[in-house]
C-alpha cells in the first residue's frame, strides 16, 4: 500500500505514523527494521523530487530569459545589418562617380533611409 502511495506521489500518506509503515516501524524486528529503511528511502526520494521539481522550475525561468535575450540581439544584428548594408552603398556610390552632385542625392537619401531605420 504504502509503496502505491509513494508511486503516486503522495509522500505524506505513505509515511504517516499512523500508517501502515508507521505502526510497522515501531516493532523491534526485522519487520521493523525494514519499515524503518523504506521509511527512510522514501523520504529520501521526496527530497530529491522536490530537488528536481526546483531545478526545473530554475531552467524554465532561465530558458525564458535567454529566448528574451536571443530576440534582442537578433534585432540588434538586424539593425547592425541595415546599417552596415547603407555604409556600403555609400562607399560604392562614391567609388563609382568622381561628379559630388551625383553623390549627394543617392548618398542622402541611403542615410536618411538609415536614419528611420534607427528610429524605428
Amino acid at each position: 500500500m504504502a509503496a502505491r502511495q509513494i508511486g503516486e506521489g503522495r509522500w505524506d500518506d505513505a509515511l504517516s505514523p499512523t500508517g501502515d509503515t508507521g505502526r510497522a516501524a515501531e516493532r523491534d524486528d526485522e519487520v521493523g527494521q525494514l519499515a524503518r529503511s523504506f521509511q527512510g528511502m522514501s523520504d529520501q526520494l521526496k527530497t530529491s523530487f522536490s530537488e528536481l521539481e526546483s531545478s526545473n522550475s530554475e531552467l524554465r525561468i532561465a530558458q525564458d530569459e535567454l529566448a528574451v535575450a536571443n530576440e534582442e540581439l537578433e534585432d540588434r544584428i538586424a539593425a547592425r545589418t541595415q546599417e552596415m548594408a547603407a555604409l556600403f552603398d555609400v562607399t560604392m556610390l562614391t567609388s563609382e562617380s568622381q561628379d559630388v552632385s551625383d553623390l549627394l542625392g543617392p548618398a542622402l537619401t541611403r542615410i536618411i533611409d538609415l536614419g528611420s531605420c534607427q528610429a524605428a
